[in-house]
């Protein structure tokens, strides 16, 4: 065990995008995932990119970011839906 994880805050995030119209590539969006992920999060955590039957789920565990924050969590969402209509266009996008 990691004598430091005690003093550690981690947190958890989902991201689901619908894909409606546009199709982006596996490699696109691990690139560009990663590289909005790094920059809204840091690079310490990991994350894992899915397929699902209507689109990607982007599951998320890092260090240091206040999952609890409700105005931390809005700004995410917001962040995250500016971000996906860049790469998809006008589609569905949700974070939690």
């Amino acid at each position: 065990m990691d004598p430091n994880s005690q003093n550690q805050l981690w947190s958890k995030w989902q991201f689901e995008v619908y894909e409606l119209s546009r199709h982006v590539s596996r490699d696109a969006i691990e690139y560009n995932v990663a590289k909005w992920l790094r920059l809204g999060f840091g690079s310490v955590g990991t994350v894992k990119i899915s397929r699902t039957a209507h689109g990607w789920r982007f599951a998320l565990i890092v260090e240091g970011r206040p999952a609890h924050d409700p105005d931390f969590v809005q700004s995410v969402r917001v962040a995250f839906n500016d971000f996906v209509e860049k790469g998809w266009g006008r589609v569905g996008a949700f974070g939690s």
